[in-house]
């Protein structure tokens, strides 16, 4: 496969993915980033400083989620009693009701997205997903002797054909 169309059907399948998903937690009132951020307070992440983090924004934009999850009723702050300079956030009534029938929705829209995969193959999804975030940690961009790096090679690829390895 040609490294354009590689990175044409990997950015396809992410807008469809994103599409599919926003469409199905419009009848909930919450955007993507507010069913994550809610799932993960719920499973413990209950500080804006650990929902930055593992949404990988700046507290700055973690702040404004919880804020809107607030502003609709799904979480509300709480004194943390062992460091002062924090609060925790913690899920309402609401989030406990709303976020069960979610995340069946979610799946049903996952499993019909993935209709005609084997589970073997959607485990294997799961893994090269995890890797490629992995890989990209370890291979950080940030560098421009870097980039430059990834360009010549780049470069030199589409010189050969091409084609990916």
């Amino acid at each position: 496969m040609n490294l354009h169309m590689l990175g044409l059907l990997q950015g396809r399948a992410y807008r469809d993915l994103h599409e599919h998903l926003t469409n199905g937690l419009t009848p909930f009132h919450l955007s993507l980033t507010e069913w994550k951020a809610l799932a993960l307070i719920q499973d413990g992440f209950d500080t804006t400083t650990q929902l930055a983090h593992i949404l990988d924004v700046e507290p700055p934009l973690a702040t404004r989620l919880i804020k809107q999850l607030a502003d609709k009723g799904y979480v509300r702050k709480k004194e943390n009693t062992s460091d002062r300079r924090t609060t925790k956030i913690i899920t309402t009534t609401k989030t406990k009701i709303t976020l069960p029938l979610v995340t069946v929705a979610v799946g049903k829209l996952l499993y019909d997205l993935m209709g005609g995969l084997t589970k073997q193959e959607v485990k294997t999804y799961v893994h090269v997903l995890e890797t490629i975030v992995m890989n990209a940690k370890k291979h950080s961009l940030t560098e421009p002797a870097e980039f430059e790096s990834l360009k010549q090679h780049l470069y030199e690829t589409t010189q050969k054909g091409g084609e990916t390895q």
